[in-house]
């Protein structure tokens, strides 16, 4: 699934899914302005952390294969990001990955990371 897709969230709210990459650089750090310190901890396990520029270089340039990424967003004229889900194999080719979802707070709770997370591991298993 690298084309976008458009579905609704559990509470109708129509949505976005579609491949991130490096033309989303500015909405990213964007995005993150709207995160609480709760929700960076938990996605970089560490307290307010701020990413650099070269996480930020690094989090907008997926290979689409063994660093995969997806951004949710509104359908709205610009469109307001809600959420970024991605997986990074352990080693090129490995059947071992890890995933991660940044939902922002004011989105949380709708089904947002849910929905991430079924595209990203249905993304997943088409790479495999």
């Amino acid at each position: 699934m690298l084309e976008p897709y458009v579905t609704r969230l559990e509470d109708g709210l129509w949505v976005q899914i579609r491949p991130l990459g490096p033309d989303d650089r500015e909405a990213l750090k964007e995005g993150l302005t709207h995160v609480g310190n709760r929700s960076l901890y938990e996605r970089f396990l560490s307290p307010n952390h701020k990413p650099t520029e070269k996480e930020i270089e690094y989090l907008t340039h997926p290979d689409q294969r063994d660093h995969l990424a997806l951004a949710l967003g509104t359908l709205d004229d610009p469109p307001i990001g809600i959420g970024v889900a991605r997986c990074v194999r352990e080693a090129p080719g490995s059947n071992i990955a890890e995933y991660a979802i940044l939902i922002r707070d004011d989105f949380q709770g709708r089904g947002a990371g849910l929905l991430l997370l079924a595209h990203l591991a249905e993304l997943a298993l088409e790479n495999h």
